[in-house]
This record gives structure tokens, sequence and C-alpha cells, in this order.
């Protein structure tokens, strides 16, 4: 008989913390289960809205405050947030930009090479790495997508695909300022309005500023080089007079004028001389200079 009683004792022992945890889940109000739960993320990777987790593509997205958080001003400033992807600003040019994913990509801006990244801005293609430095400004999202794009988006996206997606006048009514300055001269300026014309109609209006006096110095000129004096203008009217059409029409227009853009040497490369066979004779514990 003790026996029987013990065991009935370990049996309401045991299930007791069970029935405690029950009773608190119970408590808690339907509001704060879903106080838990991440908003959905939604890309158009595959040429059409969807869930980012029901997409069988590699790839990364990023708001408008995800890209204010990585404080990148130019898609440059995705270095470092994007896995397999290296970008930087191109040769040639300030508003160059070489991109690679999973080590394909173009290291060359000239106007007959093709570039192995598609880059995309409301779905128009760029075609080449020239320009393709964008300002991140009127971003409502940019999406990365890593590896061969070539089914839904056509040639050079071997490496992978780049796409921005501007802000839509009917659902971004409003506006904004902002202003940045920085070391070397660096300021820039943005702005943003959009709202609505009628009940079928809506516009925007976005600019950018920046300018930069470079931070690479000839010693023989003086002359910097990798500076920036960008102006860029963006246009955006929609038509939405039903449910299931809308119509849009942009038109931007970017104006940059910079010298040479030119590596930064990490040695002392000063040259005193030049040998009649063509070798070059240094001091002792110099490498050369520019």
């Amino acid at each position: 008989m003790k026996r029987k009683y013990l065991s009935m004792a370990v049996g309401c022992a045991l299930l007791a913390p069970a029935a405690f945890v029950q009773a608190q889940e119970q408590q808690h109000p339907a509001g704060h289960q879903q106080a838990n739960q991440l908003d959905e993320v939604t890309v158009t990777a595959r040429r059409r809205t969807e869930s980012i987790q029901d997409v069988p593509v590699a790839v990364s997205a990023f708001g408008e405050e995800q890209i204010k958080d990585l404080q990148a001003s130019t898609v440059e400033g995705l270095q470092g947030a994007v896995p397999n992807m290296n970008i930087a600003q191109g040769r040639g040019s300030a508003n160059s930009v070489n991109v690679f994913i999973r080590g394909i990509g173009q290291p060359d801006a000239l106007q007959t090479f093709d570039p192995g990244v598609g880059m995309y801005v409301d779905d128009v293609y760029y075609s080449r790495i020239n320009g393709a430095l964008f300002s991140l400004f009127d971003i409502q999202q940019l999406e990365v997508l890593r590896g061969p794009q070539g089914t839904l988006y056509g040639k050079n996206s071997t490496g992978g695909a780049i796409k921005l997606t501007t802000k839509n006048p009917f659902d971004n009514e409003g506006g904004a300022v902002e202003v940045t300055a920085g070391d070397y001269g660096r300021l820039e300026g943005r702005f943003y309005v959009s709202g609505k014309l009628s009940d079928t109609f809506a516009a925007s209006v976005a600019g950018a500023k920046i300018t930069n006096d470079g931070y690479v110095k000839d010693a023989e000129t003086g002359k910097r080089y990798n500076d920036d004096d960008t102006e860029a203008l963006r246009f955006k009217m929609a038509f939405n007079p039903t449910d299931s059409f809308r119509a849009t029409l942009s038109l931007d227009t970017t104006k940059q004028d910079a010298a040479l853009t030119l590596g930064r040497p990490m040695a002392n490369l000063r040259q005193t001389s030049l040998a009649p066979a063509g070798v070059i004779v240094l001091k002792p514990g110099e490498t050369g200079e520019w």
C-alpha cells in the first residue's frame, strides 16, 4: 500500500512542471505571440513577388532601413554584407564598379567588355560597369542574386545579378532630406518628395549631390585623384486606374565630373634615375614613389 502511494506522488510531481508551463502559455495574449514573429521579406528574384523563404535562389535582400544601417551611400557599401561577393570602385572613372560573385566578374571598365554580374534598376539593365556605381538614394529595396541568372535575366549574369528597386510614388507619400559630411571634403546631400496628384496619378522627385576632394595626390603636380563631383536626379510618375493595372514612367539623369581613379601605393616608390640599360636605380632603403 505504501509503495502504491509513493508511485502516485512521484507521478504527480513529474506532471506538475508541464501543467505549470502550459498554464503560463495560456496566460499570454495572442498579440504577445505575434510580436515574436519576424516580418515577411518579399523579393522579385523570379520576376514576381514572393517570400524569400520560397525562392530556390541564393538571395540577399536589403530594405531602406538595412541600407541606412550599413551606411551605404553607393552599391560599394554592400562590401562585406553579402556572402561570396566582392564589390569595389573600378578603375578609370569614379562611377565604375567591379563586382565579383562567387569569383565571376569583370575587372576592366572598357566599353567593349561585358560584365559578369548584371546590374538592374527597376528591371532596366545597365550593360556596362561604367556608370554602374549607383548612389543609393530613393531606394526601396536592393536584392543580390548569387549564381547564374541567365534563364530569367539573360546574358552577362553568369555570376549573379544586383537589382535596385526605387520607391513607388503611391506607396511612399511624403519627403525627406539627408546631409552627410566626411573627411577629404566629402559632402553628400539627398532629397525625396512624393505624393498623389489624383486618385489614379502619383509622382515623385529625388535628387543627390555628392562631392569629394580625392585622397590620392600626385607628388609632382599636386593634383588629387579619386575625387568625385556627382549630380543625380530622378523623376517618376505612376498611373494606377485599377487594382490589376499599373503603368510607371521613370526618367533619371546623372552627371559626374571627376579625375582618374588611381591605386594608392602602399610603399615608397621614389625613382631617382634611369640607367641606360633601362634599370631603375634606387637609393638605399627606397622602393620608389610616384
